[in-house]
């Protein structure tokens, strides 16, 4: 796991919180109502996807928070050929997870997974940072908590000259990230969804 300051760097003693906030967040958020489409089962079932990634981001990655009460979470993953490497997925201690996904995984996560990883691969070759997710608690909001989170990566990934990607399901979200200098690289619908992906880049500052 990679150290950082001044942000609450999050750890495996902490998946149970940080998740149900997370999953607070994202269980309706549209990627995750495409992986999960039966709502019965989506809130369950998102949770357990978001355990996945603190874990996969804690090990592998970046996981912070403003503070220890989790009112805004971020995760990064760094410079990778891919966003996931199945031997890391097994080695982040989530098998048993999948198990409980394995129908939705495979008629749903993976095909939308794949199409995200190839519009990725054709937006950018460069190594590049992965902000995976972002979050602020809906109480919490308007307080600069996404600024901070942002801010303190990107600073450290300017400093390596590296760029940075994400993707976002909502509109309101691309305007948010284009004031931190992403800029909109791709515009896609998901196939057999109605979810549009927008795939943004941000530069290394010079």
């Amino acid at each position: 796991m990679i150290k950082t300051n001044q942000l609450f760097d999050i750890n495996s003693d902490c998946i149970n919180q940080a998740s149900l906030i997370l999953n607070q967040l994202f269980a309706n958020y549209p990627l995750h109502i495409g992986f999960f489409p039966k709502d019965s089962q989506r809130e369950r079932k998102s949770r357990i996807f978001l355990e996945f990634a603190l874990r996969y981001s804690i090990k592998f990655g970046i996981a912070q928070a403003i503070s220890p009460r989790f009112e805004g979470i971020a995760l990064w993953l760094p410079p990778s050929k891919k966003n996931f490497e199945f031997s890391k997925t097994l080695r982040s201690g989530t098998f048993a997870g999948w198990v409980q996904l394995s129908k939705d995984f495979l008629l749903h996560v993976l095909p939308i997974a794949n199409h995200l990883e190839s519009i990725r691969l054709h937006v950018i070759r460069e190594p590049h940072w992965y902000l995976l997710y972002i979050g602020v608690e809906c109480e919490y909001q308007g307080k600069g908590y996404s600024t901070k989170l942002i801010n303190h990566m990107l600073e450290k990934i300017d400093t390596s000259k590296k760029y940075c990607y994400l993707e976002t399901h909502t509109e309101k979200n691309v305007q948010i990230f284009q004031r931190f200098g992403f800029q909109v690289a791709d515009v896609s619908r998901i196939p057999t969804t109605d979810i549009t992906n927008w795939a943004m880049l941000r530069p290394p500052k010079q």
